[in-house]
């Protein structure tokens, strides 16, 4: 794609817009775990995301999953009852199907002719314990 995709443009405005702007108008309180090049743009925006936690872009992508479930635990407790999991690239699903997500508890994610997408609702409890027992 020749840059990030958080940064690719649509319209008039960087993807990242569109997708926070859907997650704001839903209720749904956002941590962007980003690049170090994608945090600069941001610091450069006037109405960054609040909670950005920047990742070693040359990772791999669990590592990054990580990084961004961690860094979770400095929000109070009833904060944590549950994650989404949506990469930038994927656009927003519909308030239903986050709803759906979430009602299933446990882990959850869309099927479309057997294949899963995204986004992934994890409870905070699963995550809690899978963390636990990881030591990446």
């Amino acid at each position: 794609m020749g840059g990030p995709k958080a940064l690719m443009r649509v319209g008039h405005e960087p993807w990242w817009v569109r997708q926070y702007a859907r997650l704001g108008a839903m209720g749904l309180p956002s941590t962007w775990v980003i690049s170090h090049v994608v945090h600069a743009a941001f610091e450069q925006e006037r109405s960054p995301p609040p909670r950005l936690v920047t990742a070693d872009s040359t990772a791999p992508m669990f590592a990054s999953v990580l990084t961004g479930l961690r860094s979770l635990y400095s929000l109070p407790p009833e904060e944590r009852e549950g994650v989404f999991l949506l990469p930038v690239d994927g656009p927003v699903p519909q308030r239903s199907v986050m709803e759906l997500l979430a009602d299933a508890g446990g882990v959850a994610a869309p099927a479309h002719r057997s294949a899963r997408g995204h986004p992934i609702f994890f409870l905070w409890r699963w995550v809690d314990t899978m963390l636990a027992e990881i030591s990446v």
